[in-house]
């Protein structure tokens, strides 16, 4: 579970190298299914990659933007839910970052894979 509270500072860039190369966050895929994760911090800028939280929640209740100065944010999760004044920015300006987009939609389907 990840729980970040309202006067936290987040700023997190995915590696661009390696074996989780793209990846913010991976949740072990035999998780508990709904799994809360909260992202409730006033302060969340960055997020630059892909939040792999399969079997979670992604959770916001902030007074904020988040991830507007990202370059890109993937969010995969069984459910999102942006709660109060928050809001969630997903960028795609693939090219203003060397972190690899690891996550592909298809146009039409209502499914998002990891392909790498």
């Amino acid at each position: 579970m990840l729980h970040f509270t309202s006067n936290t500072r987040i700023d997190f860039t995915a590696p661009s190298t390696g074996a989780l190369a793209g990846i913010l966050f991976f949740e072990d895929r035999s998780a508990p299914v709904e799994r809360l994760h909260y992202f409730d911090s006033n302060s969340i800028t960055r997020e630059t990659g892909s939040m792999y939280l399969s079997r979670g929640i992604f959770s916001t209740d902030s007074n904020s933007t988040i991830a507007a100065n990202s370059a890109f944010t993937n969010v995969i999760a069984r459910k999102v839910w942006i709660k109060s004044n928050a809001s969630l920015t997903l960028n795609a300006d693939y090219g203003a970052t060397t972190v690899p987009n690891v996550a592909v939609y298809y146009e039409g389907v209502e499914a998002v894979w990891l392909v790498k």
